[in-house]
């Protein structure tokens, strides 16, 4: 399962965002960080370009492993359990 939490600047000219990915077992849920972006634009009219990058499988980073933790706040880590939780709560719902 691959969460997605973006967060974007007041001004709407910048955005960074966390993809997480999780593992389930039967007493335990664990995640990780499967990549990040920053994104950046001139102006509202035109798209994002991404600017600094990490990703898990990519060697073409523009960030260092070292570096990523710093870009991995507490309240994304605590949003992405959050919505993990969530998920598996409406699938066993259904059950």
């Amino acid at each position: 399962m691959i969460i997605t939490i973006e967060r974007e600047a007041d001004d709407k000219l910048s955005k960074k965002i966390w993809n997480i990915t999780s593992s389930i077992n039967f007493t335990d849920v664990s995640i990780s960080l499967w990549s990040y972006y920053e994104e950046s634009r001139p102006t509202k009219r035109h798209k994002y370009r991404i600017g600094k990058k990490w990703n898990k499988t990519l060697s073409s980073n523009t960030i260092t492993d070292k570096e990523i933790m710093n870009r991995f706040p507490q309240d994304i880590i605590k949003e992405a359990k959050d919505k993990i939780k969530e998920k598996i709560d409406n699938v066993m719902v259904g059950v």
